[in-house]
């Protein structure tokens, strides 16, 4: 780092111990909030937390309208299943029966 005075620099460097973390835990809720758990070098437990942003299911529900007015019917996905539909994404195209089309 060029900001840094070239003393500071050499102090954190004789000092200083940039360690990584490890994923200890990960946890998934079908609003799509992950909770992350890491664990320092030391053992040490850290918590993080992810939330989606609302602005997400907008754009979402936006290209939903945009494809229902080219007649494609389309769904948005409350939760994240295992089935074709939630491996492929939040919107999928349903046929005349209901089902996901493949």
């Amino acid at each position: 780092m060029t900001d840094l005075s070239k003393a500071l620099r050499e102090q954190l460097a004789a000092t200083a111990v940039i360690r990584t973390v490890e994923k200890d835990l990960e946890q998934r809720s079908v609003d799509g909030t992950i909770k992350y758990r890491f664990k320092t070098h030391d053992g040490r437990l850290i918590e993080s937390v992810y939330m989606p942003s609302p602005e997400r299911k907008t754009r979402a529900e936006r290209f939903r309208q945009i494809l229902e007015a080219a007649d494609v019917v389309a769904l948005i996905r409350a939760n994240r299943g295992r089935d074709i539909a939630a491996a492929c994404g939040q919107l999928a195209n349903v046929d005349t029966r209901g089902g996901a089309t493949r």
